[in-house]
């Protein structure tokens, strides 16, 4: 599967080969010709067969090819080879020499032909099912997703995180894919991400797997009414981001003035989101209904909706 994705995520073996090759014109010099030699006397497969000649034969052809990709430009055939495991994780499997070269050049981006294991094209398909091209909803912190431009801004978490005390216990309520939850977690608090959609929750329990090391978090699938309904736990932070104008809709306005005084009983801090017209009638409510009675404005999300932030307690 070809995907365009950003260079600077990639590995760069031999930019600086490049570099010292055009101060001193010399292949001997160079830390590549070096570390081969190296590798063949240490018996590494491959390399142990390889010449003097051979050697110094493979870093003219990198030179060559350095030389015609400047002069000529960059064509993406033939493309850079990657492989994508079951758990997410990733390497290149062909194409260093090309890749270093555009690292050098100064290149954005390139496309990689992909081979994808099962268990990630299903998570990679629940991520681009709502967007096409090169967008994506929220930030998905993995290779395939670099390139790609975000609808959500990717520095919400941040935002957020300045703005609550350490090791919090929280609440996140519209999950989508878990990119907040995942970024909190990893800063040390505990989090509970609530999504409605059983797709988004497995594909936000997969990159929990992907990331492996131990995170205090975990995604479930139900609607935040029921969830209030059936469990009394509070909370330091509940965040709830766009999620206003879905329940507006679909349960009505008394629903959700309901949810809010239930937010306002469960936790300290309130992280809220919405835009629009329906910004203003849930501030209003909130300050009418609830016992949130301070409010701050953190800032607006950097993708492409530019939404305002709002932090809120007693």
């Amino acid at each position: 599967m070809i995907i365009s994705v950003a260079i600077n995520q990639l590995p760069d073996r031999y930019s600086k080969d490049i570099i010292q090759y055009r101060k001193h014109k010399d292949i001997t010099k160079l830390t590549c010709y070096r570390r081969m030699k190296e590798y063949g006397e240490l018996g590494y497969e491959y390399w142990k067969d390889l010449s003097d000649e051979d050697i110094i034969k493979d870093i003219k052809n990198f030179i060559l090819l350095y030389k015609s990709i400047k002069s000529l430009g960059w064509k993406d055939e033939p493309y850079i080879k990657g492989k994508i495991y079951s758990d997410g994780s990733w390497r290149i499997v062909g194409g260093y020499h090309r890749l270093s070269i555009l690292h050098y050049l100064k290149h954005k981006t390139v496309k990689v032909d992909w081979d994808i294991h099962p268990d990630f094209m299903k998570f990679y398909n629940v991520v681009n099912k709502r967007y096409k091209g090169n967008r994506i909803y929220q930030n998905v912190d993995h290779i395939v997703f670099s390139g790609c431009s975000c609808v959500r801004g990717k520095n919400r978490w941040e935002l957020i995180n300045q703005n609550i005390p350490k090791k919090s216990k929280i609440l996140d309520i519209g999950s989508y894919l878990g990119d907040i939850s995942l970024n909190l977690a990893k800063n040390r608090h505990t989090v509970r991400g609530i999504e409605t959609d059983d797709n988004l929750v497995w594909a936000s329990n997969y990159l929990i797997r992907a990331h492996k090391k131990p995170l205090k978090i975990d995604f479930i699938c139900d609607n935040i009414i029921n969830y209030f309904n059936h469990n009394k736990d509070s909370y330091n932070v509940i965040i709830m981001l766009s999620v206003d104008r879905w329940v507006k809709k679909n349960l009505g306005d008394k629903v959700l003035i309901n949810l809010f005084k239930t937010i306002s009983n469960r936790c300290d801090i309130f992280i809220f989101e919405s835009r629009g017209r329906h910004e203003k009638i849930a501030l209003r409510w909130i300050r009418r209904y609830t016992d949130l009675k301070h409010k701050e404005l953190l800032g607006q999300d950097d993708g492409e909706t530019k939404r305002n932030l709002w932090k809120f307690w007693k």
